[in-house]
């Protein structure tokens, strides 16, 4: 018996051929969808697979990923703490995991294994159906750029948000044996990506962008797990090193010491709707209104490793607790309909003095039907906290 011959690449003859003859990109679509549909429907499954099933079926090796280094111990935390459904013990438990894939392959947000089957998010966050915003199809039937290197895929949805960047990819790339010989992966468009390549190190010529449509086949492709939830120690422990990449200037020292880290940046997204009558009470007690992403990344750390006590409404910039020397305080604002346990679990493991602060307004935020939308805080709640809190 003849074994069955991969159709894909007398597709792509076909393919090219009806794009240089057929008149017209719609036309050009339609005649490509016939082709397909009628000789070669294999072509139209949409095959996935979890990075278990991978692993079981000799496609993937599994590898769990630890920092090696001493990891600190869970701090005791201040009595106003969030309500048990934000504890996160759970983290201490659990160590990332890589995913390694001869022959794997990549595409935008999407990771294949060398049979062509689309991996599911090794998280399960439910992530994989709200981003399939092309045809599994079409995908696969794309000519493949083969590539002859060893690659860290970085190109999770993610990738555009600051906290997840640094808490779920940057500090679990740190983990991966070698990854100073390896080459990545990512949908790079913002700055503090390019940053954060610069800062490790990571040149142009080791990083393949996946903005570009095209289907990348690598020697190997490592993907790694994102957390379930809360981020695990082992990831932040290595993030944490970072710091010590950026040099220190002179004067770092002079930079202030108590931040108000401001949501101004993103007035869309659990901003504080009353900001103006609360800042004259920042500055009472010598705080400084800071909007951190209008500033580079390394003039982020030095101001979080500088600094000894932050009020940050819950958002992205929390990640730079990471940076944060141990006994700094810290009072999170939080949203009354989005409550969320990841900063205590970075002040959790690094003995960060955490402390909580609920805004209201619950009752407009329902009707508005989302979580996300702005949100108020007590003046005189927030005044009686600082008071606390510095006296």
């Amino acid at each position: 018996m003849l074994p069955r011959m991969d159709p894909t690449p007398l597709y792509h003859i076909l393919h090219k051929t009806i794009r240089n003859l057929v008149p017209g990109k719609g036309r050009q679509r339609a005649a490509i969808e016939a082709l397909r549909s009628a000789f070669f429907p294999l072509l139209l499954e949409d095959v996935r697979i979890s990075p278990e099933d991978a692993v079981q079926d000799g496609t993937a090796q599994k590898n769990i990923l630890r920092s090696g280094l001493p990891l600190p111990p869970v701090a005791t935390i201040c009595e106003d703490t969030p309500p048990p459904d934000m504890c996160c013990a759970e983290i201490h438990t659990h160590a990332p995991v890589e995913y390694l894939l001869e022959g794997g392959y990549a595409f935008r947000n999407f990771v294949l294994d060398r049979n062509l089957r689309f991996l599911a998010d090794p998280a399960d966050a439910n992530l994989y159906e709200t981003n399939l915003y092309r045809a599994n199809k079409n995908i696969r039937s794309l000519r493949p750029l083969y590539v002859n290197a060893d690659v860290i895929a970085l190109n999770t949805t993610w990738t555009d948000n600051f906290y997840h960047w640094f808490a779920d990819l940057i500090g679990h790339l740190l983990l991966l044996p070698a990854w100073e010989n390896k080459a990545v992966c990512a949908d790079v468009r913002y700055p503090y990506q390019r940053e954060t390549f610069q800062l490790l190190g990571i040149g142009p010529e080791r990083i393949f962008a996946l903005s570009d449509y095209r289907l990348y086949r690598f020697k190997s492709l490592s993907l790694i797990s994102v957390p379930r939830l809360w981020p695990d120690p082992h990831s932040l422990t290595a993030l944490r090193a970072l710091s010590g990449r950026v040099p220190t200037l002179p004067g770092e020292r002079n930079l202030p010491r108590r931040l108000y880290i401001s949501r101004g940046d993103r007035p869309d997204r659990r901003a504080l709707d009353n900001e103006g009558e609360l800042l004259p009470i920042f500055a009472e007690y010598g705080f400084t209104r800071v909007i951190f992403s209008a500033y580079p990344l390394e003039e982020q750390i030095r101001m979080a490793r500088n600094a000894d006590f932050l009020v940050i409404p819950h958002g992205a910039a929390g990640i730079n607790l990471v940076f944060c020397p141990s006994g700094v305080r810290f009072l999170e604002i939080m949203s009354p309909l989005a409550p969320d346990g990841s900063s205590l679990c970075i002040c959790q493991s690094f003995g960060i003095d955490y402390h909580l602060l609920r805004g209201g307004g619950g009752d407009e935020v329902s009707a508005a039907g989302s979580n996300q939308v702005s949100y108020s805080v007590d003046p005189q709640a927030l005044r009686r906290a600082l008071g606390r809190l510095t006296g």
